[in-house]
């Protein structure tokens, strides 16, 4: 009975560290650096801007779903009054936002989760009497890369934040000038 309880302890706590590893690594195909993608993104919108909403399709779940939802919302008001196109592409744009939100606290609850798993995993192991040393370092990885998603989600918002007040004016900016056709 002493293997079994030991075995099922170890297997909840790999359990759970393949459940955060799995929403780490989806969070980190959903990083970018703001600052490079700033930076062509605003090129492309002065020089094809089909193209910048193609490059915005490119990284889903991140602060270009919006921007892409503000261009494709801007296209579709067929006007080139600045007022008009202000009142379309910020809405559009913020709820493009709260998707990239959601999607990130999916995967911050994928990773509590886990978490939740791994110290269970060290409980059930003391309660058990089984060795808890490497379920404890299972544990604390678990922890450290919940931090890592915390910080992440914080940096991403932070983005939207910075994208809302940089990249939205030159979006808004290709469709009164008629760039956009």
């Amino acid at each position: 009975m002493f293997k079994v309880k030991g075995l099922l302890c170890y297997g909840l706590s790999i359990v759970g560290m393949v459940t955060v590893v799995l929403a780490v690594s989806k969070a980190w195909a959903m990083t970018v650096n703001y600052a490079v993608a700033r930076l062509t993104l605003v090129n492309l919108l002065r020089s094809n801007p089909k193209g910048a909403l193609q490059y915005c399709r490119s990284v889903p779940g991140t602060f270009f779903d919006s921007v892409a939802a503000a261009i494709v919302t801007a296209s579709m008001a067929q006007t080139q009054d600045l007022k008009m196109i202000q009142s379309a592409t910020y809405p559009s744009y913020d709820a493009g936002g709260m998707a990239v939100g959601t999607a990130w606290k999916m995967l911050l609850g994928k990773a509590k989760l886990g978490v939740g798993m791994a110290w269970g995993a060290v409980a059930a192991a003391v309660a058990a009497k089984v060795g808890v040393v490497p379920l404890v370092i299972f544990a604390i990885m678990t922890l450290l890369a919940l931090g890592w998603l915390f910080w992440s989600k914080m940096e991403s918002e932070r983005i939207m934040v910075l994208a809302r007040h940089e990249i939205l004016p030159e979006v808004d900016r290709v469709f009164v000038e008629g760039r956009y056709a």
